[in-house]
């Protein structure tokens, strides 16, 4: 059984490439941890009983705004996040090979 999980693991883990899509990755690692699909029907938001998708999904996203919002954070996080912002990066394109390759490299 042991080998088995770690083969299904090992697949799972294989088949992730930059074009998966996070719903399809969490829902492989839901349905590998047996973790059933439980749809959200409705949430209490500010007083009001959300039912439409795109409610849940507005006030889903309003919530971790706000969670990460600068004020939440120390005066140290949010200099350090400024010199990171401030940076320039750039950005080489390469072949799907390459970064498959450093994606694995990072497991």
């Amino acid at each position: 059984m042991k080998e088995a999980k770690k083969a299904s693991f090992e697949k799972f883990t294989a088949s992730i490439s930059p074009a998966s899509t996070p719903k399809k990755i969490w829902a492989d690692i839901k349905s590998l941890t047996g973790v059933p699909y439980t749809p959200i029907r409705s949430i209490n938001y500010n007083q009001s009983l959300l039912t439409s998708s795109i409610e849940i999904a507005n006030s889903f996203a309003e919530t971790w705004s706000n969670y990460s919002n600068d004020s939440n954070f120390s005066s140290e996080y949010k200099a350090a996040k400024s010199v990171t912002i401030s940076k320039s990066y750039i950005f080489q394109p390469t072949s799907k090979t390459a970064i498959d390759l450093n994606l694995k490299s990072l497991s």
